[in-house]
């Protein structure tokens, strides 16, 4: 049987090469497609406009607009087309090599055996698709949330090719009898490193719908045993997946170590300032702000005060101090509502993990269309804000920002943001539209603000003014303004003339702000908000990407926890 192994391993180890050929030729090809992108555009780019490209690049230019074009489409059970190819390439060349370069193709024992080296190489690559600090998101235009699609696909791989381990064995060994041999303690590691594996896909495919925070401490503890068992199964460090497994692990430890090390720093005098909202919205603002936050990007948020072990990751609004805006819906997003409710203004214990999240540079685009529904305004408005404090006088980009909310009490969560996009200095470049699709559009003298109490503690002085401007003066009290309220002075009367009654039409929205731009210019399309949203913004976008229009780049933030 050794002889027999050792006469597989050339063709299970060239069928290992190729696998590591798979995984770097998808990365090569993604990086090389963004960064070709990239550096073409800022080579043809002279004083702010796109120049002629040259007529050579006239044939390249007609093969990735009709590819961009097709990829960046929908497509059921994925995200877009690009991500199902990608998916479907990786799944496709794991079959191949697991079938192919065997010793022969009439004995099970050597499929058994291809299919176990098959099961190593995935483990790895599933742990560096899982890191939250991947090289990824610096190679290309991908942080870690958006490749969790090829994590799972790697995952499932993962547990096809032990079912079939499995079963290959048996059928190799039932014919002679020798079933006994899966009574040794080795192969009593594989059966529970194989047991381990089956519940991790049942936690996701079950749990996770009902329980997030159950499913991932159930991932967490089953991946460790999976890994310590797996390696107990082929303990022989001549067989490699010791190797493996310790390079795995390594990889997983050091992102842990990490993430680990900036939540402790960021624990160190820091708090969460609360302040209930509107139809279940809370503002938190965190006294300390992470190294590399941007707006737009995302954090994960610790209170011990509501829950000691849970971690959830939300959207910077901005970054003078840290602002989040959470909507409820259970769980910890609703006992931190609750809690707001109950003590407006209250200060808690707090810390954050990150940032995360890769984005455009709105700045190298001559227009922007930011659209959100909801609480996705976190992002765009983020993204607009910072966008309008960087820009000159001089800057010629224009920003086409569409907000679409159910009720007109929403404005709330982001007045202060609503307040800076209508009355920076650089508004004029900025054409908005907010949309309330519940209701009547009432015109109030007075906006809602947060109530804060005023016996917050001095160390959280500076989020509390955050979040509770000043009230009303005693004149303003005279003139029946509310404690509750930000007076129409302190809130653009331009802000009416942004409201608009019904869902707005986004299809006509993107389409109308592709087609009015010059050719030679690029737009930026970015949008956050719920499925059907983000799935109109995306193929109307992908439909408007031709030869003769104008460079266009989408980003949805879509994420897949």
């Amino acid at each position: 049987m050794a002889g027999a192994g050792a006469l597989r391993r050339p063709g299970n180890v060239a069928s290992a090469q190729g696998y590591a050929g798979l995984v770097a030729g998808l990365i090569v090809i993604i990086a090389v497609s963004y960064w070709t992108r990239r550096l073409f555009y800022r080579l043809t780019r002279s004083n702010g406009t796109q120049s002629a490209s040259p007529t050579w690049v006239r044939p390249i230019l007609v093969l990735t607009r009709w590819a961009r074009s097709i990829l960046l489409r929908r497509v059921p059970g994925f995200v877009s087309g690009g991500q199902a190819l990608t998916v479907g390439v990786y799944v496709a060349g794991n079959m191949i090599l697991a079938f192919t370069n065997l010793l022969n193709y009439y004995t099970a024992n050597n499929y058994a055996s291809r299919f176990g080296w098959m099961i190593t190489v995935n483990i790895c690559v599933t742990v560096f698709l899982a890191l939250k600090n991947t090289p990824l998101a610096f190679l290309t235009p991908y942080s870690y949330e958006r490749i969790n699609a090829l994590h799972r696909a790697a995952g499932c791989l993962i547990l096809v090719f032990t079912v079939a381990h499995t079963i290959a064995w048996l059928v190799a060994f039932a014919p002679s009898g020798s079933l006994r041999v899966f009574r040794e303690e080795e192969q009593i590691y594989g059966a529970l490193s194989g047991a381990a594996m089956l519940i991790m896909w049942l936690a996701w495919v079950i749990l996770r719908r009902f329980s997030y925070e159950l499913f991932y401490i159930a991932h967490v503890m089953f991946f460790i045993i999976a890994m310590i068992t797996m390696a107990l199964h082929r303990p022989d460090f001549a067989g490699q997946v010791v190797i493996a497994m310790i390079v795995a692990c390594a990889l997983w430890a050091v992102d842990r170590l990490i993430r680990t090390a900036r939540f402790l720093i960021y624990s160190i005098n820091n708090t969460a300032t609360l302040a209930p909202l509107a139809n279940g919205g809370t503002r938190v603002v965190l006294a300390k702000t992470p190294l590399g936050a941007a707006p737009g990007k995302h954090i994960f948020l610790w209170i011990p005060g509501l829950r000691a072990f849970q971690m959830h990751p939300f959207s910077i609004v901005s970054t003078h101090p840290t602002e989040l805006v959470i909507n409820s819906y259970d769980g910890f997003t609703k006992a931190l509502h609750e809690k707001a409710k109950a003590e407006p203004g209250v200060v808690l214990k707090a810390s954050m993990e990150g940032p995360y999240g890769t984005f455009p540079d709105l700045l190298e685009y001559d227009k922007i269309v930011l659209i959100a529904g909801g609480s996705g305004a976190s992002f765009t408005f983020g993204l607009a804000v910072n966008a309008l404090e960087r820009m000159t006088a001089g800057s010629r980009q224009e920003i086409i920002f569409v907000w679409a909310v159910k009720e007109q009490d929403h404005l709330e969560w982001y007045t202060e943001h609503l307040n800076t996009i209508l009355t920076h200095e650089n508004a004029p470049k900025v054409k908005a539209s907010v949309h309330i699709t519940r209701g009547e559009i009432e015109k109030r003298s007075s906006w809602p603000k947060s109530n804060v109490a005023s016996t917050a503690s001095p160390s959280a002085s500076a989020s509390a003014e955050k979040i509770a401007p000043a009230t009303a003066s005693a004149k303003e009290k005279d003139e029946g303004q509310s404690e509750d309220h930000i007076p129409l002075s302190r809130t653009p009367s331009s802000v009416s003339s942004v409201l608009k009654p019904g869902r707005p039409n986004v299809e006509a929205e993107v389409r109308d702000a592709i087609e009015s731009t010059p050719r030679n210019q690029r737009i930026l399309v970015a949008a956050c908000g719920p499925s059907a949203l983000m799935k109109t913004v995306r193929n109307t976008t992908a439909s408007c990407i031709k030869v003769d229009a104008p460079s266009i780049e989408l980003h949805l933030e879509e994420f897949g926890w």
